[in-house]
């Protein structure tokens, strides 16, 4: 079963398809300590779309699968040249963005802790080109009063999931238009790690490696706000395949 590999700039706007297999893996972000999903890709130097536009640090890679739930990522460092011309591009789960994301001072809210995350994407918001917007988000749990830590978005929802035993992620969709944008996710409970491995080897071609694709299987939880897996691109007003693709869910 093969991937669809999209890139995007920085804004969002599409800028290409690449056949190559991307690493990559999932994490289920629970609070502090919770690491950001990784990934890369190679290509050649002489691929007619390995241009400094496409493989600009900050796009966004988005990877469909007939099977593997979608991914999306961002290009950052390291990135790795070899003799015989093969590129590797290091790829981060889109959930960085939030480091990136920077403002200043404090900021004390009263809310629910979906709530609470509602707020950190709206000032994650004022910084950056691509648009986060609010997915699935949890309503449940009391209120809490929190002083929010504009300098450092990442974190401070890492700890807020931390302190409320909830659970956030990143999930790609695009605009009437074609264009990208992240969808904020906040569940009360995402799904449970187990220690079985889904494992997908790709046939090689001709100057690229090999592709491996693992990841560790996590049980939807349904009852608790668990989001509907989607395997292809969602329009912000209706589930869909990106460009000329359709889901038939």
């Amino acid at each position: 079963m093969t991937s669809r590999v999209l890139i995007f700039d920085q804004a969002g706007k599409p800028l290409a398809e690449i056949d190559t297999n991307v690493t990559r893996s999932w994490v289920l972000h629970r609070g502090e300590g919770s690491d950001i999903g990784r990934g890369e890709f190679e290509i050649a130097k002489s691929d007619p779309k390995a241009t400094e536009k496409n493989l600009q640090y900050g796009n966004f890679v988005v990877v469909e699968h007939d099977v593997l739930p979608i991914w999306v990522g961002v290009i950052d460092t390291p990135r790795k040249w070899t003799s015989t011309g093969i590129i590797t591009v290091s790829l981060y789960a889109a959930e960085k963005v939030l480091e990136w994301r920077r403002g200043e001072g404090q900021l004390k809210v009263t809310a629910t802790p979906g709530g609470l995350y509602r707020e950190i994407i709206k000032r994650a918001n004022t910084a950056g080109q691509i648009v986060i917007v609010p997915g699935e988000i949890y309503e449940g749990n009391s209120s809490i009063a929190e002083l929010i830590n504009l300098s450092d978005l990442l974190n401070e929802t890492k700890r807020i999931a931390s302190l409320t035993a909830c659970e956030w992620d990143f999930t790609p969709a695009v605009d009437s238009k074609g264009v990208l944008v992240l969808k904020a996710n906040w569940y009360q409970r995402m799904g449970v790690d187990r220690m079985n491995a889904l494992e997908e080897w790709n046939r090689p071609r001709p100057g690229i490696a090999r592709g491996h694709i693992r990841r560790a299987i996590a049980r939807p939880l349904g009852s608790t706000g668990c989001a509907r897996r989607r395997k292809g691109l969602t329009l912000i007003n209706g589930w869909g395949r990106w460009s000329s693709r359709r889901a038939t869910a």
